[in-house]
This record gives structure tokens, sequence and C-alpha cells, in this order.
């Protein structure tokens, strides 16, 4: 009977035609040096190094070793604005917050096999951390070995899986996308970064096959945000281990849960397009102690495009996916419920990029989400922004955004509102040329 119902949620859609349910924790490259996007490029992307680079570094064991370290920074201050409805009652207050965000990484490369890359944030969270804590809270980021052999690129450690990640405005990750308003709609449309294995094999130019491979706790990867549905006393899966964290002597999360992620993709890049398509198949055990429990189901189908027209000063580009999972029992955790869990993540934006020290872009994204019959919840993200770079390697951020919920056919709830102004300095060749975190 388990199994049917599993096979049920996977296969049938919730339908579309119910009336009328709500979900948290994370930019293309220019063609053309003069067209770049001023927002840093993850190291795990800019981990190759073309020919040229091969005659720079020392020369250990007959190869050459380079190792480049790299930083941003991120200091400025936002406001942060509550639109109250007199039907929707919502009680907090409006502030204005000062900000700092340091990502710093080091690629070590030697020869034309073999590199080495480590990244951590020092991130002071949305609003300050404690002064007695050191003001920051450190996140690891990528943290990977990558070995390339005639085509073939093999990532291993904490790694991230590129076609996880939607195409997005450049200029509106001046907080290098942790943020809600950012960070929120790409995380719920599948983005991995985590423990696991990536393959990829590039068939011919442009054109990459890969596999991904994560295992482990859930708060391992961050592909285990996209699995909705409540699990009580929680509203989505992925609260539960998490909020051992705090409580936990050694700080680890709840260690009874287990999920496997495994991802089929494709992609493509072109001097004028982009594109890439993935399938990601989750199992999420929710209780290893005991052979007994049913465990979470689920895929993803995404995908999206972006264009580059005039040497990728202009970039307009659309993502979408969608998430279904089976949903435990609120009565019995160890059981299935009959409902589904099915969410739609869609947007696009535009980025123009005219001159190498000035450029502008903004983006929508809808997000829908619903468990069975439930509530019908929709979130509304939108982001516009200007970037303006007046010394080498410092860029003036400017950025406007919102976001706005509705449930059932009630919308305006939870709406905020947010005006961003930040200064970004960047340190290093390693990052300055793309925009995937």
């Amino acid at each position: 009977m388990r199994a049917a119902i599993a096979l049920t949620c996977l296969l049938i859609p919730v339908g579309a035609a119910a009336q009328p349910m709500a979900a948290d924790h994370p930019a293309p490259t220019a063609v053309s040096p003069a067209a770049s996007s001023p927002i840093p490029e993850g190291a795990a992307e800019e981990a190759s190094s073309s020919a040229e680079d091969e005659e720079e570094g020392l020369e250990v064991l007959g190869e050459r070793l380079q190792v480049e370290p790299y930083a941003t920074i991120v200091g400025g201050a936002y406001g942060q604005f509550i639109m109250n409805r007199s039907d929707v009652p919502d009680d907090r207050e409006d502030r204005f917050t000062t900000v700092a965000l340091t990502r710093i990484g080091l690629r070590a490369r030697w020869g034309r096999h073999v590199t080495l890359v480590s990244e951590l944030e020092l991130n002071a969270g949305p609003y300050g951390t404690s002064v007695w804590e050191g003001q920051a809270a450190i996140q690891v980021r990528n943290q990977l070995l990558r070995l390339e052999w005639e085509g073939l690129q093999v990532d291993v450690g904490r790694i991230t899986d590129p076609a996880s990640l939607d195409y997005f405005s450049a200029y509106v990750a001046n907080m290098l996308l942790t943020d809600d308003l950012t960070r929120f709609p790409l995380l719920v449309s599948g983005f991995n970064r985590g423990n696991g294995v990536l393959a990829r094999y590039e068939l011919f130019e442009g054109f990459h096959l890969g596999f991904t491979v994560n295992a482990g706790n859930p708060t391992s990867t961050t592909g285990t945000v996209m699995i909705g549905g409540t699990f009580p006393p929680f509203a989505r899966f992925y609260e539960v281990p998490w909020s051992n964290v705090g409580r936990d002597a050694r700080g680890f999360p709840t260690s009874s849960f287990h999920v496997v992620l495994l991802s089929p993709s494709v992609t493509f890049e072109h001097e004028y397009v982009r594109a890439q398509a993935a399938f990601q198949y989750f199992d999420a055990n929710t209780n290893t102690s005991s052979s007994s429990d049913a465990h979470i189901d689920g895929y993803n189908l995404r995908a999206g495009v972006e264009g580059r027209i005039w040497d990728g000063r202009i970039r307009p580009f659309v993502n979408a996916s969608r998430v279904q999972n089976d949903v435990v029992d609120p009565t019995d955790l160890g059981r299935l419920s009959d409902e589904c869990y099915e969410a739609y993540t869609v947007g696009g934006g535009l980025d123009l990029n005219i001159v190498p020290t000035f450029g502008v872009g903004g983006q929508y994204v809808w997000v829908r989400e619903q468990q069975g019959n439930g509530t019908l919840q929709q979130r509304h993200f939108v982001n516009a922004g200007a970037s303006f770079s007046f010394i080498e390697g410092v860029w003036l951020d400017a950025r406007y955004g919102f976001q706005s919920g509705c449930e059932d056919w009630t919308c305006g709830v939870n709406e905020e509102h947010r005006a961003y102004l930040t200064l970004r300095g960047m340190l290093g060749g390693v990052g300055q040329t793309g925009r995937r975190p």
C-alpha cells in the first residue's frame, strides 16, 4: 500500500482545479572582458585555467603549480519596509541595518589535471551577530578536488552542481545571493551545493553531460530545501535535522535522517546562448534507526535558457522548475500521507551591461506551493539593481526589491520591501568575470 501511495505521488500531479500551502536558508558569464558582469563567480566555476596560465607558477615534480588567493568584501546598508494590511495583520516594524559580508578562497592548480579549491564565507547575518562571537558566522562553501582528463571532469568534496543554479541578474546579487529576496527562490528551485561527487564530460565543444551524487544528512546539501510538505511540528522536512544544530553539544544536526540525491544534467554554452536542464531525484529516510518507516521520494525537473546578445552586453534569461514529493502522515511520521507536495518556480529577467563600468538589470520569480488540496501558497519576488565601478575592483551597488505572498486568493501577505546601497571590493583574478556563486 505504501509503495502504491509513493508511486501515485511521483506520477500523478496535484489537481490544478483544487482550490485551494509555505517555504528558506543561499550570475551568466560575458563573452568579452569589456562586457563582463561585476558579480564574482565561484571558484568551482573558475577552477579551469587557460593554456597561457600554464606558463606561470612554480615547477613542482615536473608540473607547474599555481596558487591564487581571492576575496570579495561587501559592506553598506539597507532599509527594510513592512507593508501592513488591515485584513492581514503584520506587526513587524521597519528597520535600517548596516551589513558586512566576506568571501575568501584559495585555488591551487598543479599541471593540467589537478585543481584544489577552498572557499569560506564570513556572514554577519541579516541583522548582525554577537560581538563576542566575532561578528560573523563562518560558512563552508566549495571545498573540492578536481581531476580533468580528455574532456572528463570529476569533482569530489563539497561541490556545486552548475546545472542546479538558475540564471539570474548580476545586478541584484550585490549581497552575493545571501538575502531572502534572492536566496529563497534559488533554493526552492533546486540549487545544489553540498558533500558529493560531480562528473561532467564534454561531448563536443560547449556541450556537457553531467551526473551528481549527494548522500548524507539533509543538512549536508542545499538540495534538500526543495523537499516540501509539512513534517510536524515543522513546516518543512529539512527543518527537523537543522533544528538540532543549536542544541547538540558538538553542533551536529539530528543524525537519524539520511538523504540520497541523484541528478543527471546537460549544459550547453555558445557565443549567443547558454542553456541547462537537470532531473533531480531524491530519497529521504526519516528514521535510520528503523527499517519500517516509509521514505519520502520525489523529483525536480528544472531548466533554464540565457541569451547573449552583443558580446554578452545584453542578457535575457528564463528559468523554470517543478518539484513533487511524498508527504508523511501527520499522525504517524513513519507512514506516508495520501497527499503529495507540489511546487513550481518560474522566473526571468534582463541584464544590460553596455559599458564595462556600469550596468543595470532586474528579475522576477514566482513560486507556487501546495500540499494536497490544502492552502495554495504563492510568492512573488521582484528585484532591480545597478552597479558602477569608480575604482578598478570596487563597485557601488544599488538595489530595490520586494516580496509578496498569496494564500489561496488573499494576496499582500507578509509583503516586504528592501532598498540596498552597498560597496563591494574584489581581490584576485578568480571570480571577477562571472556571476555564479
